[in-house]
This record gives structure tokens, sequence and C-alpha cells, in this order.
């Protein structure tokens, strides 16, 4: 009967040993799937506009798996592409793959615990500038001949003419330049910057946020001495 070498077998034991602990660390050393990860890591303060923003800035860089398919239009819902029995050019068979830019920003309100009277949830620019358009809080670009500077939170929609094929957050105004986080910019999520007066840009939705300051009521304080006590607070 053969000897058992039990300095080779432990050795071997040993290399067992540490191949299942490379394999089971392995995994994690992976490049995660895109919709994996890029998960809303902010925190809402309760400020619509701040908060939008804030979870558009999560999503930057995140990338379509393929033509079209996004975890935004998985939450957006299912779209029939197919037309008279022929697939849609930029449709996904499944349903679930089309362009993404509005859902991309419902999805942003959504997280924002924003409410959809306030930023409609849909896939379509029409459907959107046209929710704001009956809310008259649609506002005309520069290009368009408007005169209203956007806001930190407003949906910024792009074109020709009155016809929007895109669609975007507004991330901040400096008086000149407006700078946006689009979805389905490149096929990605991307921070951009416009001229006020670019002609693609052609108009903003403006939401009927509830803290925004031009809707708030400013208090009158009296300032009669008289009509206070020792210890009040003003």
């Amino acid at each position: 009967m053969k000897k058992i070498n039990f300095k080779k077998l432990q050795a071997l034991i040993n290399c067992v040993i540490i191949l299942i602990s490379v394999l089971s660390v392995f995994p994690a050393s992976v490049p995660l799937r895109t919709e994996a990860a890029y998960e809303n890591t902010h925190i809402n303060t309760g400020n619509p506009r701040d908060d939008i923003v804030a979870v558009a800035e999560t999503q930057v860089g995140y990338t379509e798996a393929s033509i079209n398919m996004t975890k935004y239009t998985k939450w957006n819902g299912w779209i029939d592409p197919y037309y008279k029995g022929k697939l849609l050019d930029g449709y996904d068979p499944s349903g679930y793959g089309y362009a993404w830019c509005h859902a991309f920003v419902s999805w942003c309100a959504d997280q924002a615990n924003i409410p959809t009277n306030v930023i409609p949830k849909t896939a379509g620019t029409s459907t959107g500038k046209s929710f704001f358009v009956k809310q008259g809080t649609y506002k005309q670009s520069y290009a368009n001949g408007g005169g209203y500077t956007p806001q930190k939170g407003d949906i910024i929609y792009f074109g020709s003419g009155s016809d929007p094929s895109h669609v975007g957050i507004v991330s901040g105004c400096d008086g000149e330049t407006v700078y946006t986080i689009e979805g389905n910019s490149s096929d990605m999520v991307k921070k951009r910057s416009y001229d006020l007066w670019n002609s693609y840009v052609i108009g903003y939705g403006v939401p009927n946020y509830n803290d925004d300051p031009h809707d708030m009521e400013v208090p009158v304080i009296s300032t009669d001495a008289a009509t206070y006590t020792v210890g009040d607070t003003v």
C-alpha cells in the first residue's frame, strides 16, 4: 500500500483553502452592473428644488445597459414598442427600452418625494411640456422670445421652435449660462451647460413647489413695542 505524503496533502489542502478564500471575495472586485452602481444616496431635506437636483447628482455617469434599457424606464412602466406590427425605431421589444430623458426627470422627482401633480410621471417630452403649459407654469426661453431666468429645480425643455425632443433638470443658472443634469445624453446621465440664448433651449417647466419664495406670504411684523410683552419671540 502506497504511503500518504502528509506534507504534500497538507500543502494541497492549504492551496484549496486559499483558492476558496480568493473566490469568495472576487465578485466584490468585479465592476457592478450599471443599474446596481448608481443608487440614490441622497437624504431628502424637504426643499424640493435642492432635493431633485441632489438626487440627479447621484445618477451622473449612469449608462444605459443596452438600447434605451434603464432602471428609469423599468420604473416608469411598459410602453408598447410596436406600431402596426412593426417595432418602433429606438424601442426594445421588451417594452422597457425607449427614450428615457423624461423618465429620468420623473424618477428623480419621485425619489425627491415630489408628487405627480407637481412634476408628472411620463416618458414623453411633449406630454411633460403640455403639463406645465396647462398649469400656466411653462416659460419660454430667451431664444423663443421669453424673459424668464431659470432656477435650480426647474425642468428644461430642448428642441426646435415649440416642439420638445429632449428634457433635463436645471441644476443652476448664473444669469448667462444654465447648468443641467440630463438623462439619455449620449446614452447616459450627464451634466451639461448652455448659453441662455441657445436656440436648442425652447423653454422651462416651473414646478409649483410649495417652498417657492414667490408662493410664500410674507408675515407682517408690528413695529409697535406696545403690542409685545417681555419675553416675546418675534
